[in-house]
């Protein structure tokens, strides 16, 4: 699966947990800490599930291309 691209808002590089195709948002889910979830206003509209792109890309780097190669070669 590809790696989403960021959304950008005030000087900010986020992605929306939720906005994740379904296997991505579960899985970034489990492995990030509560800690790391940001609340962001962009519109008017309050966004509960943010997580600044740096750490959704460390996750898809490390993580979760690594386990997906690792299931493709699980015979």
């Amino acid at each position: 699966m590809d790696k989403v691209r960021p959304t950008f808002h005030n000087g900010l590089e986020f992605i929306q947990v939720s906005s994740l195709p379904g296997s991505q948002a579960q899985s970034l889910g489990e492995w990030l800490p509560i800690s790391s979830y940001i609340k962001l206003m962009v519109n008017n509209i309050s966004l509960e599930d943010c997580v600044l792109y740096k750490e959704y890309e460390y996750w898809f780097e490390y993580c979760y291309q690594k386990a997906e190669r690792l299931v493709q070669f699980d015979f």
